[in-house]
């Protein structure tokens, strides 16, 4: 079909993302050599997130981390070394977990029982974007994951969009000319596979 990407939401119906059933899709998707995409939608349970519009401020969020966190951990990306994959929002607060991530891998055997490395070891294949609203948090962002693996997003057209995605970017302190080139739209091409 000539895709450049494969879009998949943080859940389908409420299954987890890292079930072996859809092994042959990430199978396929590697093979294609086009990244998935991945988007937070409502998370399987909205205990606590009535009223607020928590579901989208706080459930949004935590299903993104919850399901990069299952990636990563059941061995996804382990089993499909040639796997890449886009996470719109930064990821949710999964960068700012990551430590949390890689210290359990050290101490919990459960957590290293699917992969042979760190949490953040995998990270080399892992690709977010701006909309997080906040220069700083978004400067955050690019520190923690480098400004090679952040792409310019806007969320459009959902309500909660990113009303000034390159300015967004601009507001980051210290970015330097190259990175906010490459953030802007040199990184989107290269993972997705478009002339340069």
């Amino acid at each position: 079909l000539k895709a450049r990407a494969v879009f998949m939401t943080s859940n389908v119906e409420g299954e987890h993302l890292d079930d072996r059933k859809l092994d042959a899709l990430y199978e396929a998707v590697q093979d294609l050599g086009v990244p998935l995409i991945v988007h937070p939608t409502t998370p399987r349970s909205r205990d606590g997130m009535d009223g607020y519009h928590l579901f989208n401020l706080c459930g949004f969020q935590f299903d993104h981390a919850l399901n990069l966190a299952r990636m990563v951990l059941s061995g996804v990306y382990e089993r499909f070394p040639r796997l890449r994959a886009f996470y719109t929002h930064g990821g949710g607060p999964s960068l700012f977990l990551l430590g949390r991530w890689d210290q359990a891998h050290k101490i919990r055997e459960d957590t290293r029982a699917a992969i042979a490395r760190p949490p953040s070891a995998y990270f080399d294949r892992i690709w977010v974007g701006t909309v997080v609203f906040n220069p700083r948090t978004l400067g955050f962002v690019i520190d923690s994951i480098g400004a090679d693996h952040v792409c310019l997003g806007s969320d459009y057209p959902y309500d909660m969009e990113e009303p000034d995605p390159v300015g967004l970017v601009q507001r980051v302190e210290s970015l330097s000319e190259s990175d906010s080139k490459a953030i802007l739209g040199g990184n989107a091409l290269t993972l997705f596979g478009l002339p340069c």
